[in-house]
């Protein structure tokens, strides 16, 4: 039997079969996040791979116009969105480029957090899919806001800026249950098609 142990004396809780495997598949996850023997990028593109998630277009650049559409708390973020777009396009922020070196950490520990925080609540297979999508994609835009951004900083006010942009995110998407939900239903309908894309893939060569 595993427990789920409560902070400051609380009783334990035991945990179903289900939320033991999904605590174990998530502290998996998060253990990939965290090998620093491969950057960040390549450790995002392991990570998809294991749950199935190749093949899946999880760029800033794919999903920027989707974001655009969400709820906003200021209106400076869709302006950041668009200098986005306009950096990718304008070759500023690569589409395929490694992270520089100085991003590494505080990539890993986005991708942990938001790892740690949503997959415990995955409700079945699709959805924990689904939310590590939704990892995978929050820590790929901050990685790309954090490169058009910070970089542009005053060395002296980068680490000020890194955390602005993480605190920025954070509060105009997860504040937002609404628009949490929306990233997620959009990703359960992405994983769906690439599902029945690989299902016939599969029926063709059996043919």
């Amino acid at each position: 039997m595993t427990f789920l142990e409560l902070p400051e004396g609380g009783e334990e809780i035991p945990l179903t079969d289900r939320e033991a495997a999904v605590i174990a598949a998530r502290d998996a996850l998060i253990a990939a996040a965290q090998d620093r023997t491969r950057t960040i990028r390549a450790r995002m593109t392991e990570i998809a791979r294991r749950v199935g998630l190749d093949g899946i277009d999880l760029t800033s650049e794919n999903w920027i116009g989707f974001f655009q559409d969400l709820e906003k708390m200021e209106d400076t973020s869709d302006e950041n969105l668009a200098r986005l777009m306009t950096g990718i396009c304008d070759g500023v922020v690569p589409r395929t480029e490694e992270a520089p070196r100085a991003f590494e950490i505080p990539g890993e520990q986005a991708l942990v957090y938001f790892l740690y925080r949503y997959l415990a609540h995955s409700e079945d297979a699709e959805d924990f899919r689904a939310r590590v999508g939704f990892a995978l994609l929050g820590t790929g835009m901050l990685l790309d806001l954090w490169r058009l951004f910070v970089t542009e900083t005053d060395p002296r006010d980068r680490e000020q800026t890194l955390v602005e942009h993480a605190r920025r995110f954070s509060q105009e998407v997860e504040y937002s249950e609404e628009n949490v939900e929306r990233i997620l239903h959009a990703l359960r309908l992405e994983i769906r098609d690439r599902d029945r894309a690989a299902i016939s893939s599969f029926s063709a060569r059996k043919r």
